[in-house]
């Protein structure tokens, strides 16, 4: 998996990370992406010339503080070691699946989301420790402070209705806040200095206004992103490689739901479209989700029984249930639901120890065994799949920086069919051959607006993915930007 690379949001990472080294925390800021991972990143390339080969070496350090956590978790559930071994290989597969075929932060929030769930769970420990690393939980990604409102105000209303008003439980809560905010507080400071305004993060706001009426008038298509528009967009500095390491210097017309009827009808669309995507993550068509439709069930039934015993479930059901309704509001992927597929073991592990409790001992095995097959066998073929993804790249992307000197050059790519995966290959290309990536134009690039474009931008490469069209009528046109020093290249994976 050390080639593999999934999205440009890794290149984007790895960038911002020698970016940090390079130059500075405050000049380099970025309001889209969070600091945490890049930052966890510079130390780990000192050990990898390859610096994605070290974004993968890191996800699995990262994967084994995660199941250390989940491991206390178990124990705190109180599950014997006959449960807690098979539960362990669960969750340890899923938790490389997540590590290695992502390169995002995802799992790094999902591991210190657990960390402080832990330390919640623990009445004994200190409230501004635990603030400070639900503080930490932003800098890995900014949903973290929502997220952290969300279980704070959750907190105090569940103890008010439990016990009533307690000054005790109200200093607790104020020290939990301020161990939180002391964290955030460095990050958006820098980010203020950098930016020269107050804001605490800008993805949140991209994520929103990409599914504007405009941009994407229907939310059950395939979502338009500006990167992938018919558009050449400039790289927003001289630090900056590619448009997506700064999304947030594209300007989008912002829409707010409240301004008309139909920017209300439309966003009730996109909670219904999050809703049927999470839904799908879960109780979809495939065995393994009817198999977690039937564990719920089963949840219900004896579900009373199992919570009296373990009040940890309780708590990360609720942490769950939180992270799937906020991001409902915004827009859902599965990968930021991870939270609820880690509960989902954990009850499962519990009601088969309340099974096992009555002396099922047939049922018990029965269920594990399938339980593991069904939960595992995407992860593991997925992993097998991708396990030697990006070496034909890498050796055709050597061809090129043999064939020109690419350095700090201009260039764009052809769309093609596959627009999500060759803007990846593109940033890749442009990382590697260190020069500046324009985005991506249509196949008709010798048509006079084609041509428009590679000029007005200076563009001094094309890359093309697919084999292009070229009739009689283009010979002018090709004239025009052979005149500009413009070359086209076709590029192939092997």
């Amino acid at each position: 998996m050390r080639f593999y690379i999934d999205s440009s949001d890794l290149i984007a990472y790895v960038v911002i990370a020698e970016n940090y080294l390079k130059y500075d925390l405050i000049n380099e800021a970025n309001s889209h992406w969070s600091p945490l991972i890049s930052i966890l990143l510079i130390p780990v390339n000192f050990c990898f010339e390859n610096h994605f080969t070290a974004f993968h070496f890191l996800q699995l350090l990262i994967g084994f503080f995660c199941v250390a956590q989940c491991n206390k978790i178990m124990i705190k559930q109180q599950l014997p070691v006959i449960f807690q071994l098979p539960a362990q290989v669960i969750l340890s597969v899923l938790i490389v699946y997540y590590g290695q075929l992502w390169g995002t932060p995802d799992l790094l929030f999902l591991t210190v989301l657990l960390w402080g769930l832990n330390r919640l769970i623990s009445m004994n420990k200190s409230e501004v420790l635990t603030g400070f690393i639900f503080g930490l939980l932003f800098l890995a990604k900014s949903f973290g402070m929502v997220l952290f409102g969300a279980i704070l105000l959750t907190d105090i209303a569940l103890n008010f209705l439990q016990n009533g008003f307690s000054v005790n439980q109200l200093l607790r809560s104020i020290k939990f806040a301020a161990g939180f905010l002391v964290v955030a507080s460095f990050w958006i400071i820098i980010l203020n200095q950098n930016q020269n305004r107050f804001t605490v993060s800008t993805a949140t706001d991209y994520n929103f206004d990409i599914m504007n009426p405009v941009l994407n008038p229907n939310p059950f298509d395939t979502m338009k992103h500006p990167a992938l528009l018919d558009s050449l967009i400039p790289p927003s500095n001289d630090h900056s490689l590619f448009y997506w390491t700064t999304p947030f210097s594209f300007k989008m017309e912002p829409w707010r739901p409240w301004q008309t009827k139909d920017n209300t009808r439309h966003y009730l669309q996109i909670v219904k479209r999050n809703l049927f995507s999470l839904m799908s993550f879960y109780f979809g068509k495939d065995g393994g989700s009817l198999f977690v439709l039937i564990l719920m069930v089963s949840l219900i039934k004896y579900g009373r029984k199992m919570f009296n015993a373990f009040n940890v479930l309780q708590i990360f059901i609720a942490a769950s249930l939180l992270t799937c309704i906020l991001y409902l509001l915004i827009l859902v992927n599965h990968r930021y639901v991870w939270i609820a597929d880690i509960t989902l073991v954990f009850c499962f592990f519990g009601l088969m120890f309340d099974l096992l409790i009555k002396k099922w001992y047939v049922a018990t095995s029965l269920l594990t065994g399938l339980f593991a097959a069904l939960v595992l066998f995407e992860p593991c073929h997925e992993v097998y799949c991708h396990a030697y993804d990006g070496k034909k790249e890498l050796a055709s992307i050597a061809s090129l920086k043999d064939m020109q000197n690419w350095s700090s050059d201009r260039f764009c790519s052809v769309k093609g069919n596959e627009q999500f995966e060759n803007y990846t290959r593109s940033a890749l290309i442009c990382y590697y051959l260190n020069s500046k990536y324009y985005g991506m134009i249509s196949s008709d690039i010798f048509s006079e607006r084609g041509v428009e474009m590679l000029i007005k931008n200076k563009i001094r490469y094309v890359i093309t993915y697919e084999p292009l069209r070229i009739s009689s009528t283009d010979e002018h046109f090709i004239e025009r930007i052979k005149t500009r020093s413009c070359n086209v290249y076709e590029f192939r994976a092997n």
